[in-house]
């Protein structure tokens, strides 16, 4: 990606539905900001002219749907035959997220970004338990 002058590389992106597009306040991590209102300009003071994004994720992304932690998109293919989109996260790491407030998932230390391995326990549509053991690896390419 491309901002101005300066290039992001190895990007991690998320998408949503909507109709516009979005640029997340991560990306004052990397620069500042000045929006223009009066003469509709946006500037962009990065740190450096080439960002490297790399990191490592999991292979799919958990998501929230009727308050409960579930599988959102998968983008690992190998995890796409063990896993399912809306299968319900029920533990992680001995964490149990079946009755767990849903708030605490915004507002407290992400549980994600705490470890690379991780033991999950799923449950199925037909209430069927799985555990599964997975680590975060470095994708760059995404999977349908």
């Amino acid at each position: 990606m491309t901002l101005g002058p300066v290039k992001f590389k190895n990007i991690n992106i998320e998408t949503t539905n909507g109709k516009s597009s979005r640029i997340g306040t991560e990306i004052l991590k990397y620069g500042s900001i000045t929006i223009d209102f009066v003469n509709k300009k946006f500037y962009f003071n990065a740190t450096k002219d080439v960002i490297n994004l790399s990191e490592t994720v999991l292979g799919f992304t958990p998501t929230l749907l009727n308050n409960k932690l579930v599988i959102g998109l998968i983008w690992d293919k190998d995890l796409k035959d063990i896993i399912n989109v809306g299968d319900q996260i029920t533990e992680i790491n001995g964490i149990d997220f079946t009755d767990y407030f849903m708030c605490d998932l915004i507002t407290q230390e992400n549980i994600f970004t705490t470890s690379d391995k991780f033991e999950i326990k799923l449950m199925n549509e037909r209430k069927e338990i799985k555990t599964i053991t997975t680590k975060k690896t470095a994708h760059n390419t995404v999977y349908n």
